[in-house]
């Protein structure tokens, strides 16, 4: 089995590192896993944003067709599921809202496996379409969590009330304007993930009023970090296994401003207390890692059950060489243009230097070409 990951290139949101996490849980079970992006605007040079690379993961822009391979299209990117013809197709639901164009009558088939990341998105599926789906979660970057667990009680705080300005803001901008300087509203956009943890620490409250596609992590990190977190009920926040708040804390009424304004003074004047209420959370959240893991290990076996056992077939061995030898060609090839490329260097010959680098990403697509090749003759 070999499984292939939908992914966008160079972009940076929950969803995408969450995809990224997988592969890395999958790679850890001795899973061939490759993330694919399809967008063609990037280099393959460079496809994944620093901040992801951690996780290790495998590119590739090419997926392999095959009886034994398993490929993961989160639902905001359903259009390439066609690509996939002999091998299995899985839909991860990392949300409901942003779903490309749902067809109940073809996701309802037999032959597609579905995971839901939220209780919201299990739900929804088994109301509307009447499927059934496993869950694969996910956890809060360990850049966030590693500084909260030696900050969150030790900071000092202050009347700051946090929010994500992509969500909600016509609402929070009301709040903003009628607050009138009572207390300090802060954006969070624009950091890396020490940062927002960082940020967090300092503030009492984190409010979202937006939409609530998925189990979404800026409510979980926020909250891990200290923060009392308020919602509306909207999506996933509507549902305690998503967002376990204290029930007070949810708000029905997003028009009611004078009464969100009170409760969040009142969170701001009486923190030491209503943090308490929130320490059930911040332990849900301590476990999600290890839930995901266990997750993982679940889809596995539901994957590899999936797959049908393929028979062992002879190949022709020549081909298999001829291949092998042309990849060693393109190998001694790029060997040869390094040691051009180096003298071009040495002798500050810096034009020279940029046409042996042209050719050597010539050889290197040939090369990777080659590979490919041969991967789908073992494979078919």
């Amino acid at each position: 089995m070999r499984v292939f990951i939908a992914c966008i290139a160079n972009f940076r949101t929950g969803g995408v590192e969450v995809l990224h996490q997988l592969a890395e849980q999958l790679m850890m079970r001795n899973i061939d896993t490759y993330l694919l992006y399809f967008d063609k605007e990037f280099s393959m040079n460079d496809p994944v944003p620093s901040v992801y690379q951690k996780y290790g993961a495998k590119v590739v822009d090419e997926y392999l067709d095959a009886e034994d391979s398993v490929f993961i299209v989160p639902e905001s990117m359903l259009s390439v599921r066609n690509w996939c013809v002999k091998g299995k197709i899985v839909v991860w639901w990392l949300s409901i809202d942003n779903a490309w164009q749902i067809d109940s009558k073809e996701f309802a088939k037999e032959d597609i496996i579905h995971f839901a990341q939220s209780y919201y998105a299990k739900k929804y599926l088994m109301d509307k379409f009447r499927i059934e789906s496993h869950y694969l979660s996910d956890y809060i970057s360990s850049s966030i969590t590693g500084y909260a667990d030696g900050n969150r009680e030790n900071s000092k705080r202050e009347n700051i009330c946090f929010y994500n300005p992509q969500k909600g803001y016509e609402r929070v901008s009301e709040l903003i304007a009628r607050t009138n300087g009572r207390f300090l509203w802060v954006p969070l956009e624009g950091m890396e993930p020490e940062q927002m943890a960082q940020r967090l620490c300092t503030g009492k409250v984190y409010i979202d009023l937006g939409n609530h596609p998925g189990k979404d992590r800026i409510p979980r990190e926020a909250a891990y970090c200290g923060c009392c977190v308020i919602t509306n009920r909207k999506g996933s926040a509507e549902y305690a296994e998503d967002v376990p708040i204290p029930e007070e804390y949810k708000i029905s009424d997003e028009e009611d401003y004078e009464t969100i304004i009170n409760q969040i003074e009142y969170v701001m004047k009486n923190y030491d207390t209503v943090k308490e209420q929130y320490y059930p959370y911040i332990e849900k959240i301590k476990q999600e890692k290890k839930i995901f893991g266990n997750e993982v290990e679940e889809a596995v076996g539901i994957l590899q059950r999936a797959i049908p056992q393929k028979k062992r077939e002879e190949k022709d061995t020549d081909t298999v060489i001829r291949y092998l030898q042309m990849m060693n060609c393109q190998l001694d090839n790029i060997k040869s243009l390094n040691q051009g490329l180096e003298g071009d260097i040495k002798a500050g010959r810096y034009m020279e230097g940029i046409h042996h680098l042209l050719n050597e990403d010539i050889a290197y697509r040939e090369l990777t070409r080659e590979v490919w090749e041969l991967m789908r003759y073992l494979a078919e």
